[in-house]
């Protein structure tokens, strides 16, 4: 059962993210970019907004961005095969699952080291610190907003496709998570 059937201003200009992640499975690849940057690109290109589904329904509508407009601030990441197996991410599922096992894909990279994340190395030079062992901050706060975009990205035979930002979503808060269907 669905909760929410309208559409709600839900997506990349209301979100306080510093970077999203697009899990694209058709193309096998997971792009990174600053939110900032690419909401600047969104608003000064006026990219065309287009309907989203899940099978029939209407579940956002988003800014298709190609990603060749975004290859100068955007990392690639390309899992092998073994990982996007171990996530088993299949169109058939439910938005929330698709989300979920995108999630836990993300944040598997960023355990193993793959993801590499910007942070700010600060040596202390507090002397009472250093003699209880601490000689370097990491500032590493940062917040990630993580998308199964299925068919997002480049195809496995090269051809540019786009990566989906929504605008408007079907969402609805369940408990502690919000389930967005798109």
């Amino acid at each position: 059962m669905m909760g929410n059937s309208q559409l709600v201003e839900y997506g990349i200009i209301q979100e306080e993210s510093d970077y999203r992640a697009h899990v694209c499975p058709t193309s096998g690849k997971i792009y990174i970019f600053p939110t900032a940057r690419m909401l600047d690109l969104v608003l000064k290109k006026q990219y065309e907004s287009r309907p989203v589904y899940t099978g029939s329904i209407l579940t956002a509508r988003g800014y298709l961005v190609p990603v060749t407009d975004i290859d100068d601030f955007t990392k690639t990441y390309t899992p092998s095969t073994g990982l996007w197996n171990m996530f088993g991410l299949d169109e058939k599922q439910s938005t929330s699952v698709k989300g979920q096992k995108a999630v836990d894909m993300v944040c598997a990279l960023i355990r193993r080291g793959i993801l590499q994340l910007p942070y700010v190395a600060e040596e202390t030079d507090n002397f009472d610190l250093q003699v209880k062992g601490v000689d370097i901050y990491l500032n590493l706060k940062i917040h990630i907003q993580v998308k199964c975009d299925f068919n997002g990205g480049k195809s496995k035979n090269g051809r540019a496709r786009a990566i989906s930002l929504s605008k408007l979503t079907n969402a609805t808060r369940t408990g502690n998570t919000e389930e967005t269907q798109n």
